[in-house]
């Protein structure tokens, strides 16, 4: 502030504290080259990959391990950057790559988790008549 007797002036630092989000994935295990398969329509933690039939459908749970509140999630699907939902969970989603965002006024995280399918395999059962050849080897 300032008039005709001189100016004088303050301030006051404003310091915000707080965590950015940190999304809680399951532990690294030792490399492995089945992915686990799962019941119909389960609940997987986001940092797990798994494989799927054509008739199952996944969960993925987006945990928070640590963060200042408000934390806001955004789910997209690979490559498409369309936002898919904000809920912490993605519920019924079939095979791809989908990422969970979590943000706050601190900062961001970001983890992924992929849905493989099986290969279909068709098998068609020919049934050989059995010949009075064969029936007399016996």
């Amino acid at each position: 502030a300032s008039n005709l007797c001189g100016s004088s002036s303050d301030s006051i630092p404003i310091i915000f504290t707080g965590i950015p989000p940190v999304i809680s994935t399951p532990p690294p295990g030792p490399p492995t080259n089945q992915t686990p398969t799962l019941p119909p329509n389960m609940l997987i933690n986001i940092g797990q990959n798994v494989c799927i039939t054509t008739d199952q459908m996944v969960d993925i749970n987006c945990t928070i391990e640590s963060g200042t509140e408000p934390i806001n999630f955004i789910w997209t699907r690979d490559p498409d950057p369309t936002i898919i939902s904000t809920m912490s969970v993605l519920q019924d989603v079939g095979v791809g790559m989908y990422n969970c965002n979590a943000t706050n006024s601190f900062g961001s995280d970001v983890e992924s988790s992929s849905i493989f399918s099986f290969p279909i395999i068709d098998l068609e059962v020919i049934i050989i008549p059995r010949n009075r050849c064969s029936e007399l080897r016996e």
